[in-house]
């Protein structure tokens, strides 16, 4: 795990995830809020790219719709992957 930024408000952390076809780059935010209650840090948000083309999954959310969303995308890696000639 690689931290990209981590200040009193906000944390943003990368890892790299590798399937069996591609490897995805996994970017975890976090942010703190004040202005509630009880301040405290943010639930984590997960957004996604594909390492081999720079092209992001589309779904932004929490790690259970992140890794349904890779597993799709691994599965049918013909769509998302250009061979080179």
């Amino acid at each position: 795990m690689k931290t990209l930024e981590n200040t009193k408000t906000r944390k943003v952390k990368t890892i790299e995830v590798i399937f069996s076809n591609m490897t995805f780059v996994v970017k975890v935010h976090s942010h703190y809020m004040v202005a509630l209650n009880s301040p405290s840090w943010s639930t984590n948000r997960y957004t996604a790219t594909i390492k081999e083309t720079g092209e992001g999954i589309g779904v932004m959310g929490g790690k259970k719709l992140i890794t349904s969303q890779m597993d799709l995308i691994n599965s049918r890696p013909d769509l998302f992957l250009r061979k080179l000639i």
